[in-house]
């Protein structure tokens, strides 16, 4: 009977033990789970696509976010900029876009050539009128990649990625007569009013080597192949017309890294090394300077550069 009794005891007192437990925890825990949320990372600020008015001496860039900034005190879209880094002015929203892919000025001064996601415009300078060119009616299936305007002004030159459709193209400086020059290519730039290099894609040269063609896009020949494993595709670059300096960015010719900035002197033999962690370079009017989006840390900024390398300075914070 003892034992009996003494095993219900230590039953009743076990069970009692268990409850009340039970019953300080639940009572000690917030009713819904208390969910840890990290604060949202400041995104990506960038300055890119700089283009220097040789008339207006005026630097334009793009100013934008990766996704909204929490620190950012300046509105997306294209500024002006004094090349001395003073006066840096909002000048247009580009019609609202998120996503900006190139910009440059005319060679007259007289407007700016856009392309974002929204289509290719023109807007002119100072009063800002829009001259849509193209839009984008599905961007997923084509849409123009860059646009730039010849060395005269009086044609431009995209790049699209529309399928069948994909290739460098160019049209007239109001719109008109647009058609492609060459399908697999990509990244095509100025180097006279007659001549375009690009990255290319054609089995009749070897793979994302550099190349020039003429404004038909039928006399083609290789000018640097790329023989580094790092294949990039994507360049940016600019040629200063009378002195036949190339700036440009992108390829791995040489040891010189995709993330580099190169220089190529008027022979067009090598590229060198300007700087790194750099890209989107542009010339000053005089070809001795170089204006670029130097990437640090999440943040492009615009910086400038002597052609032979020295005196690099920050543009924009």
């Amino acid at each position: 009977m003892k034992i009996i009794m003494s095993y219900k005891i230590i039953t009743y007192t076990f069970l009692c033990l268990i409850f009340t437990l039970s019953f300080c925890k639940k009572n000690t825990e917030p009713d819904d789970p208390i969910i840890i949320i990290d604060p949202p990372p400041n995104r990506s600020v960038h300055d890119t696509n700089p283009t220097w008015s040789s008339v207006h001496n005026l630097i334009a860039y793009i100013h934008y976010l990766d996704e909204d900034s929490l620190v950012d005190n300046r509105a997306r879209g294209i500024h002006l900029i004094n090349p001395d880094g003073t006066n840096d002015q909002f000048f247009h929203d580009g019609g609202g876009a998120l996503a900006w892919f190139s910009l440059d000025w005319a060679p007259d001064g007289s407007c700016l050539l856009v392309r974002n996601e929204i289509g290719l415009f023109k807007i002119s300078y100072p009063d800002k009128v829009i001259d849509t060119l193209r839009y984008n009616i599905d961007p997923m299936s084509f849409s123009y990649l860059m646009a730039t305007f010849s060395p005269i002004g009086d044609k431009i030159l995209t790049v699209t990625n529309g399928g069948d459709y994909g290739g460098i193209h160019l049209m007239n400086s109001d719109g008109s007569d647009n058609h492609r020059i060459i399908q697999h290519a990509m990244s095509p730039f100025w180097i006279a009013n007659d001549s375009i290099a690009y990255m290319n894609f054609e089995p009749e040269f070897p793979y994302y080597s550099l190349c020039i063609t003429d404004t038909t896009g039928l006399s083609r020949r290789q000018l640097l192949v790329n023989d580094s494993l790092l294949y990039v595709a994507n360049i940016s670059a600019d040629t200063h017309f009378p002195t036949r300096r190339i700036a440009i960015y992108g390829p791995s010719f040489d040891g010189i890294y995709p993330d580099d900035l190169g220089k190529m002197e008027p022979d067009w033999q090598e590229i060198t090394l300007l700087t790194n962690d750099s890209e989107y370079p542009c010339f000053s009017p005089d070809g001795n300077q170089v204006v670029f989006t130097y990437e640090k840390k999440g943040y492009g900024g615009l910086y400038i550069i002597n052609w032979d390398g020295t005196n690099m300075r920050q543009l924009t914070e």
